[in-house]
């Protein structure tokens, strides 16, 4: 087979949902996706993975930068050797440390515990316990942080067997507990840059007696059933993607047969199937039970349904049987235009990349239609069945995201006020008295301990106004901040209808009697509001306070931030070349904007 063919095969393989392909054929693909790699990623920006395991990690790395490939990570791998997690990490002359990992993959396994309690161990004696395993892993944790990088580790998964038979649950020294507690205290306990991927739930989920394969564990030291290596790679995938600034926050619902059985222009409001009493009636209420739950975590609901738009909101008016609100949804469109178009309209209403979405809808010429002509967007492949609807979504994981914060929670209240505050421009009143009704009130102050994982994220989600696009963690900001020559600067605001938090983040660092702007990005909710000019005159008394007398910018281009290539002109900076850009402090007047700065 020719290069082209071999690219065009590797392509076309890896455009379908790789959990769902047998692991082995996936390795076949990957052979071929060596031969033509380097063709595959020519120009593409590219991650540094290392994968360490206690056992055979050779499989897993294969199918893991495939399914990476699949969702459009681009990935040079550090393979570890056998049982190489204490020896690479440890030693830092090892090749781990000169590879320089983005990411670390720390494959765990229960046989790395080599003691346990023994029976009849006190309370003092298990936490004797948990406290010697969970330092052994910070000292691992406290030697990667020098590489700056961000750790993903699976979390232990207990094995099938079980020393004191039905008693296992109710004794608190026995493994499966002492493992359940371990896994608990290193979440309770890690380091901001440490993530843990809940392998133990896929193995609860498939079944232990499958997850584990003891013929090939002693053969070839699996630590799990090959079978499943496409789901495991998969959570660890996820996890990259959201971490990566990849994250899926809106569900856009399509309604007759979805939602709610039958069609509901035929049918009425009425004589749609959400009976309580009738077994498919219950599985789409149990789905919009679901749905709800996402929303409680900070999860946008729109709509996008082939309907007339009375008809359809009667149903959420008038049945009594119905779980999701009309104000439950931030986005209402029902109408006879193409699906494709009206999602390109919810995205652009909502002010979010359209890669924020994920479409669901029963008919799957509707689902091919988006998949072709609106590509970014998630498409979730129901089942003929309602019944599982709800894990069809949940096992699709487009939701991972590294952490969920009171802005997440709130955020869903504030894209519904959008429709008033649109209805308010729509009114015809002039843009600067719509401005001030919104009587906008903001602050910008150094970022507190509170407010750093709010801060981290939002740098990390934050594509289209995002100036430089450098990623950070938490041990970074804390780095900058204790540095004395640096400021991060969170920015918020709040208006007559809602509080949005943290939307906006800056970091600054001062270099000579320069200071230039490390970071800085913000929210598209709150665009062509004043912020960026109530934020550059932040930035201007900080610079002053840190002794500066230039604020120097840069723009560096991404797939996504096209919008903000000429900001710093627009804002009165002076083009130095290179994409760098200077602002006077000396000659700087405050910009005019209609926030109101509160202490």
């Amino acid at each position: 087979m020719d290069k082209e063919a071999t690219i065009k095969e590797v392509q076309e393989y890896c455009s379908r949902d790789l959990t769902k392909e047998k692991y082995t054929d996936i390795l076949l693909r990957h052979r071929k996706y060596k031969k033509v790699r380097e063709d595959l990623l020519e120009g593409k920006d590219r991650i540094r993975v290392a994968v360490l395991g206690s056992k055979s990690i050779q499989f897993f790395v294969s199918v893991f930068e495939m399914e990476a490939f699949a969702k459009g990570i681009y990935t040079d791998i550090y393979e570890g050797e056998y049982d190489g997690i204490l020896s690479d990490i440890m030693d830092e002359g090892s090749a781990l440390y000169a590879f320089k990992p983005d990411f670390v993959i720390l494959l765990t396994h229960h046989t790395d515990i080599k003691v346990y309690p023994k029976p009849l161990a006190s309370k003092e004696e298990i936490e004797e316990w948990l406290s010697s395993q969970t330092a052994f892993y910070k000292d691992l944790y406290t030697k990667l942080s020098k590489t700056g990088c961000t750790v993903l580790q699976s979390l232990f998964v207990s094995p099938i067997e079980r020393q004191y038979d039905q008693l296992e649950e109710s004794l608190p020294y026995s493994a499966r507990n002492c493992i359940n507690m371990l896994n608990q205290r290193l979440c309770s306990e890690k380091p901001d840059f440490v993530h843990y991927i809940d392998l133990n739930y896929v193995a609860e989920y498939v079944g232990k007696s499958l997850w584990f394969d003891e013929r090939n564990y002693y053969l070839n030291k699996a630590g799990f059933s090959y079978e499943y290596l496409p789901l495991a790679a998969q959570r660890f995938v996820s996890r990259i993607e959201s971490l990566s600034g990849r994250t899926r926050k809106c569900v856009v619902l399509d309604l007759d047969n979805t939602l709610w059985g039958g069609v509901v222009g035929d049918l009425g409001y009425d004589g749609i199937n959400l009976n309580p009493n009738d077994a498919i009636g219950e599985s789409y209420l149990a789905f919009q039970e679901y749905l709800l739950k996402l929303k409680q975590r900070g999860i946008i609901l729109a709509v996008c349904s082939k309907n007339d738009d009375d008809i359809a909101k009667e149903a959420f008016e008038k049945n009594p049987f119905m779980k999701i609100a009309l104000n439950d949804i931030a986005c209402f469109k029902a109408n006879w235009d193409d699906k494709a178009s009206n999602i390109r309209a919810i995205a652009e209403e909502l002010n979010i990349g359209r890669d924020s979405l994920v479409f669901v809808d029963d008919n799957p010429a509707e689902r091919q239609i988006v998949k072709q002509f609106v590509p970014e967007v998630t498409v979730i492949d129901l089942p003929e069945d309602p019944a599982l609807y709800v894990r069809a979504l949940n096992e699709a994981m487009c939701f991972d995201w590294p952490a969920i914060t009171k802005e997440d929670i709130s955020r869903v209240d504030s894209y519904r006020d959008n429709a008033k505050r649109n209805a308010l421009l729509a009114s015809g009143i002039d843009y600067d008295d719509y401005l001030r009704s919104l009587e906008m009130s903001g602050k910008a102050s150094t970022v507190t301990d509170k407010e750093i994982e709010r801060f981290v994220q939002l740098t990390n989600k934050s594509n289209q106004f995002n100036l430089r696009t450098q990623r950070i963690t938490e041990a970074q900001v804390r780095q900058f901040e204790e540095g004395g020559s640096a400021a991060c600067i969170a920015v918020r605001l709040s208006d007559c209808f809602s509080d949005y938090g943290i939307i906006g983040c800056v970091i600054l660092e001062k270099q000579g009697s320069d200071c230039f702007i490390y970071n800085w990005l913000q929210s598209c909710r709150v665009l062509k509001r004043g912020v960026e000019d109530f934020t550059l005159n932040a930035l201007v008394k900080e610079a002053k306070k840190l002794g500066c007398t230039r604020l120097i910018g840069e723009y560096i281009q991404s797939p996504k931030n096209r919008m903000v290539e000429n900001f710093y002109t627009e804002k009165g900076f002076t083009a130095l070349g290179d994409n760098r850009y200077a602002l006077e402090l000396d000659t700087y007047t405050d910009r005019e904007n209609h926030i109101r700065e509160t202490e």
